[in-house]
């Protein structure tokens, strides 16, 4: 590595992350490794962030900063950082997230000698209110297919696991900008669709994740758009499988799981779509026969289970609703979640 070349380039794109963005800076800025650069993208921040970490720029070399003019959502955010990246590597990070001390050199130390991976996974922590407060851990070493399991959204690693190639990245399209949440889901799975060379590493963490149960962004992606949004980006993705080839059996349950699940999830809107909210369940579920992705009869016992979780009568009568509830549960196998030890059925 030729002196003041960048190797590896960090997007953080941010939007009215107050002091936390100036720590998520400094964590980057603290890393010795000199072939790095970070791209901060303010997302039209309200709230003087983004002009702090402006005043950090101008004293930090390694630090690059983009003002979009109005707010536009995090792909764009992101997708905008990447058209100003340098290197040959990029890395995604949150501006409330902090980077692990000293871990960058690894990271790039790796990536170059895996010259045959379109992008490679590390270990992502989370924490509340500082790194080491929580014990979760998201990236680590999987031998189980990772496309059924995002299908599932149970997810194999989230935004700051991977480390890409820019090429590969520029090569799938970057975020899709349309999408107001799920993005990087989306990206993931389409790059897993495209025959991604990938290689998992066990590793201290890179990333430490923050978790904010109130944040917006979780707020969106529970709402009736989003809900929706997932249920179409799901045909979307099995379309495009259909043209790869690579859908199978476990792909196809994973699917249907999902429109399963976002169907029932159609009643926590009751109140915005009143008495149709079990229709529009079933209109999700039938991309499950539209795609033939499980046999008719579990389509039918699928179209009864949406009903019976929409009826709220069932909620007086706890006892007969749990029976039916293990009764479906029995029928419809791994196209249900397992239920916690912890959680009882008691409400459809």
């Amino acid at each position: 590595m030729s002196a003041g070349e960048v190797i590896i380039s960090v997007v953080m794109p941010n939007y009215n992350k107050g002091e936390q963005a100036r720590e998520a800076v400094q964590s980057f800025a603290a890393q010795p490794f000199p072939g790095k650069e970070l791209i901060f993208t303010d997302d039209g921040s309200e709230d003087g962030s983004g002009e702090a970490v402006r005043a950090m720029a101008e004293t930090l070399p390694c630090v690059k900063y983009i003002a979009l003019p109005e707010n536009s959502g995090g792909g764009a955010a992101r997708n905008a950082g990447v058209r100003q990246a340098s290197g040959e590597f990029l890395l995604f990070m949150d501006s409330d997230d902090l980077m692990a001390p000293d871990v960058l050199g690894t990271t790039v130390e790796k990536a170059l000698a895996a010259e045959d991976c379109d992008f490679i996974t590390f270990p992502m922590g989370f924490f509340h209110r500082t790194p080491g407060d929580s014990d979760r851990l998201i990236g680590l070493p999987d031998a189980r297919p990772p496309l059924p399991r995002f299908l599932r959204r149970d997810h194999p690693w989230l935004i700051s696991s991977p480390l890409w190639r820019k090429s590969f990245f520029e090569k799938i399209g970057g975020f899709d900008e349309s999408l107001t949440s799920q993005q990087d889901y989306d990206l993931h799975v389409r790059a897993l669709i495209a025959g991604a060379r990938f290689r998992q590493f066990e590793t201290p963490v890179s990333v430490y994740y923050r978790q904010d149960t109130e944040s917006i962004p979780r707020a969106v992606s529970q709402s009736l758009d989003s809900l929706q949004m997932r249920a179409a980006l799901i045909k979307r993705h099995l379309e495009a499988m259909t043209r790869a080839g690579v859908r199978n059996i476990e792909t196809d349950r994973a699917a249907a799981a999902q429109l399963l699940d976002l169907a029932q999830m159609m009643r926590w809107h009751k109140n915005t779509l009143r008495h149709t909210s079990a229709a529009e369940g079933l209109r999700i579920w039938m991309a499950a026969h539209e795609y033939k992705l499980i046999s008719p009869e579990e389509y039918g016992v699928g179209m009864g289970y949406i009903r019976f979780k929409h009826n709220m009568l069932w909620n007086r009568m706890p006892r007969i609703q749990r029976n039916a509830e293990l009764r479906f549960r029995k029928k419809l196998g791994d196209l249900l979640p397992e239920l916690s030890p912890r959680k009882s059925v008691t409400r459809a």
